[in-house]
């Protein structure tokens, strides 16, 4: 199997509770699969389970030894999670401009940080 790679452009599906203060996300996904097909399908899906409509794969291309040769420490060390534990997920999220400077955003529902499954 192959390890693929995503940047998935993403918005908040509507019971998505950070819909008031966050607009948006990038999500890189580090998807192992069979074929590109299946690793896309899988990464959108995966996506959506946390809340996150996938409105565009903005990139992608499966990880080689060339990739692997010039990735830096961060995205190896995810690559290699992903070897082990199937996928890696991380969100970037993109905050709203029009929240009001006052107002205080709630605890995320969904962790920000690596996503293991």
């Amino acid at each position: 199997m192959d390890t693929y790679f995503f940047h998935i452009a993403a918005e908040p599906l509507a019971g998505n509770q950070q819909t008031e203060h966050i607009a948006g996300a990038l999500a890189q996904v580090w998807m192992v699969a069979d074929d590109p097909r299946q690793a896309e399908a899988k990464a959108l899906a995966v996506v959506a389970e946390f809340g996150w409509a996938p409105l565009k794969v903005e990139d992608s291309f499966v990880i080689d030894a060339e990739i692997l040769a010039v990735v830096d420490q961060q995205f190896l060390t995810q690559y290699e999670k992903a070897r082990s534990a199937g996928y890696v997920v991380l969100f970037h999220f993109m905050a709203r401009k029009d929240r009001p400077a006052d107002d205080q955003p709630r605890p995320l529902t969904k962790p920000t940080h690596t996503l293991l499954q």
